[in-house]
């Protein structure tokens, strides 16, 4: 799942090593796995690409309130990724994102745990799980 928040552009990034501190320790990994974040075109907001489940993304929006900082929007960006995935279209959505060094390791995973487990998915519905080939079963594995 891919969620969008918004929130206000904060000067230093001292509240993101807070924020990722808390949520490691209740979910077991860090918020720099599944985050992007672009500067919105006014350059008053940011917006949060998290690429976390629903409990994950409220668990977040939590430790943003706690901090005092405020949330503008939540918006379920789950089937537009989907889409520039399937469109051939990760290239441009990338480069609307200065310089994140995880862009593509956060792109590969989503689309492991979403896009290629969801075809074997629907090749077994279809064919039968005997038409499973050995690739199939690696990324159902994954």
């Amino acid at each position: 799942m891919v969620t969008i928040i918004k929130i206000d552009k904060v000067d230093g990034k001292g509240w993101v090593f807070e924020i990722n501190e808390a949520f490691n320790d209740v979910h077991g990994f860090d918020i720099f796995d599944c985050i992007l974040v672009k500067e919105t075109d006014c350059g008053n907001y940011e917006n949060l690409f998290l690429f976390m489940n629903t409990y994950q993304v409220n668990t977040f929006i939590g430790l943003l309130l706690e901090r005092n900082m405020s949330c503008h929007s939540k918006v379920d960006f789950t089937n537009e990724m989907v889409n520039i995935i399937n469109s051939n279209k990760v290239a441009e959505f990338k480069s609307t994102f200065n310089g994140m060094d995880d862009f593509d390791d956060i792109i590969d995973v989503f689309t492991l745990n979403n896009i290629d487990k969801d075809m074997v998915l629907d090749k077994i519905s279809s064919l039968g799980s005997t038409a499973l080939t050995e690739n199939d079963y690696v990324i159902l594995r994954a």
